[in-house]
């Protein structure tokens, strides 16, 4: 295979990937707070039946995947973050600590995907609901089911994609909702309109070179 056909099934590979409208959970940790004597760690699992008054009960720090890829019907501000345009495609994830007594946690989540804002509080996670939510998960998000006053969600200085957790809670838990991007970065876009270019002129040198035999 020459170079150039090589060129063309790596950046056809690399339009399948970042064409997918979907942004992963890549990983996290749970790195201090009181949840880690009880053996609290970061846990992924599919979108549960049901999350907001005492459903989960564990120490702890659960992330799962919400609704992927969709098209933002309305302008939306999260309580962290920039405004999100009508039009945008996202993704969303949603953060649980619901530990059975009083407890604390730090850690972080990364993802696959820019962090574009977190939703913490009440009315605002029940108003994205409908628009965000897993299907066939129950939102039970009573008062003080949202970020308490004192959680602290940051976006890493170093690294968009990830975001910086701090909380506290006992009864009935916290539910944080993090939306993120669902398309790839313009900086990817033009990786792949520069290679594609690439290809043409290397072709466009081999032809003149068969001419030219």
């Amino acid at each position: 295979m020459g170079i150039a056909s090589k060129l063309v099934a790596a950046l056809a590979a690399t339009v399948a990937i970042t064409g997918n409208a979907s942004a992963a959970i890549v990983g996290g940790a749970v790195t201090g707070g009181t949840a880690v004597a009880d053996g609290g760690s970061f846990t992924i699992i599919p979108a549960p039946p049901e999350v907001g008054n005492d459903d989960l009960q564990t120490s702890d720090l659960i992330v799962f995947d919400e609704l992927q890829g969709v098209t933002m019907s309305r302008n939306f501000t999260p309580n962290i973050g920039s405004q999100i345009l009508k039009g945008a495609r996202v993704s969303s994830h949603g953060i649980a600590f619901d530990p059975s007594l009083y407890r604390t946690v730090t850690g972080w989540v990364e993802f696959d995907r820019k962090v574009l804002g977190v939703v913490t509080g009440r009315v605002k996670l029940n108003n994205t609901h409908d628009l965000l939510g897993a299907p066939g998960t129950a939102y039970d998000i009573v008062a003080g089911a949202g970020g308490e006053a004192n959680d602290i969600f940051t976006v890493d200085a170093l690294n968009p994609y990830r975001l910086n957790i701090s909380m506290q809670s006992n009864s009935p838990g916290d539910f944080v909702r993090v939306i993120t991007a669902a398309v790839p970065e313009p900086s990817t876009w033009a990786m792949l309109i520069a290679g594609f270019a690439m290809i043409g002129m290397m072709r466009r040198r081999q032809r003149m070179g068969a001419v030219l035999d």
